[in-house]
């Protein structure tokens, strides 16, 4: 049988090797619902063109059945050549699979894993699915980080390492953020070497997440999710967990639709980057409903004069 092969990224350790030398940037793309992944590799290819980092894979965002990340993650890494950062949450396996799954990742080359404990499955519409939760993100990182020391979570030996670079999720929206410092804390001491964080929409919240995560000294990729219109930024503000948008940006927002709404969300995106710039390590960009365009728009507008 022919052995299976990471894919190689020449004279490059980590997405993370340009800090320092300009922002990070990963772009989000959403596994398709049914089997169809052309539309999800011809992005990742467009993407790594452009220079992206790394493409980050959700795992059945809010409780909804998508493709498995992994596999997909495979295909992507294979197809474009760029790194793949996948979400694993508590959510959807239990510690038996947590383990299996893995050190299955690790065979295909996955590298960078980003631990969540998940939306509950009451977030989402599939009937009859339960939460397992067997391990919070927390949790996950322990599993990982013992899984890259040679033994599983209960201490048995692997017979081998893996070499999984470990991210953490944090959501700078809270009005008191001691919750979350502390959730983040625990997630460095687990094994976290980066962040990503959910959507920010306002610049007091941006200023205050650089200043009160910068003593962590962990490289934090700072999460933009475009609006496109007035019901869109509703949605996300009254309907998804952990996003929250100042009134002025729902003013803003107010009766935009089409091009006018999309032009209006990009603008307060392109506020926030232009607000960080030679302040954040890196961008978490979330293109709505998988507009690709927008990322690169996005990925121009950070890179301006930082190449």
């Amino acid at each position: 049988m022919k052995k299976l092969l990471p894919p190689r990224f020449p004279h490059k350790e980590t997405f993370l090797d340009v800090l320092g030398k300009r922002p990070v940037v990963t772009v989000e793309l959403d596994p398709p619902k049914g089997l169809d992944v052309s539309k999800i590799l011809s992005g990742a290819r467009t993407l790594a063109e452009a220079g992206v980092d790394a493409i980050s894979l959700a795992e059945n965002p809010l409780a909804r059945i998508r493709m498995g990340n992994i596999a997909l993650a495979r295909a992507i890494q294979e197809e474009a050549g760029v790194e793949v950062i996948v979400h694993i949450t508590g959510r959807d396996r239990n510690l038996i699979g947590l383990h299996s799954d893995m050190m299955g990742a690790s065979m295909l080359g996955i590298r960078n894993v980003l631990a969540v404990t998940g939306d509950p499955v009451s977030v989402g519409s599939e009937s009859g699915a339960t939460s397992v939760f067997d391990l919070n993100s927390v949790g996950i990182l322990k599993l990982l980080s013992a899984l890259n020391g040679g033994r599983n979570l209960l201490g048995a030996e692997l017979g081998g390492q893996t070499r999984f670079l470990l991210g953490a999720a944090f959501n700078p929206n809270p009005a008191n953020l001691e919750g979350q410092l502390k959730k983040l804390e625990k997630k460095i001491e687990a094994g976290a070497r980066f962040v990503q964080t959910q959507p920010v929409y306002s610049l007091e919240i941006l200023s205050r997440l650089l200043d009160r995560t910068a003593p962590f000294g962990i490289p934090v990729l700072v999460g933009i999710l475009p609006l496109v219109s007035e019901r869109n930024a509703e949605f996300l503000h009254n309907e998804v967990p952990g996003i929250t948008l100042p009134e002025s940006v729902r003013q803003r927002m107010k009766g935009k639709s089409g091009d006018a709404g999309v032009r209006e969300g990009m603008a307060i995106a392109r506020e926030l980057i232009e607000f960080g710039r030679e302040k954040v390590d890196g961008y978490y960009l979330m293109p709505p409903f998988g507009r690709v365009e927008l990322a690169l728009e996005l990925m121009s507008a950070i890179r301006q004069n930082s190449d």
